[in-house]
């Protein structure tokens, strides 16, 4: 799954296992630059031991990482350090993030929602991710009402189901 740009990275999960003696699990966010796929440094804390048994571990930003999907490719790493047995695995590792709704462009999609209107910025947002296409003739229809059968395609649309 992509994560939208501008959303704020804030902190990863991980579910592991460590029943050795020596092992450590060693995770974290990493970005590359899109153009040239040179390698930034880690975007956080990332080693972890993790000697003990079965957990859940969380590292948390000290500033959250804003997602630039133009100009980057993020990652998502585990890996082992230490003993490689079978007793150092590792379940999920899973980023927390919060969505934010991009800036309005300087541009209106539709007619019925020009800029400086209230909903601009947030229409604009839900055209941008294929979320809506309006009601027909350069029309959003905010003031329309609306079934719930169209709720349901907004809805998992926006959630990727």
């Amino acid at each position: 799954m992509r994560v939208p740009n501008g959303a704020s990275v804030a902190a990863l999960n991980l579910s592991a296992c460590d029943l050795t003696a020596t092992g450590q699990i060693v995770f974290g966010l990493r970005r590359t630059r899109y153009d040239d796929g040179v390698d930034i440094a880690p975007l956080g804390a990332t080693g972890v031991d993790l000697t003990g048994g079965c957990a859940n571990y969380s590292v948390t930003f000290d500033t959250p990482v804003t997602v630039d999907n133009e100009n980057y490719d993020y990652w998502l790493y585990v890996r082992w350090e230490g003993d490689f047995s079978t007793n150092l695995r590792f379940q999920a590792l899973h980023a927390g993030y919060l969505l934010e709704v991009s800036p309005a462009p300087n541009y209106a999609t539709f007619n019925d929602v020009p800029i400086g209107h209230p909903l601009h910025q947030f229409v604009e947002a839900l055209t941008y991710w294929g979320i809506t296409a309006g009601c027909g003739n350069g029309n959003f229809c905010a003031d329309a009402p609306l079934t719930r059968g169209q709720m349901a395609v907004f809805l998992a649309k926006a959630l990727g189901l």
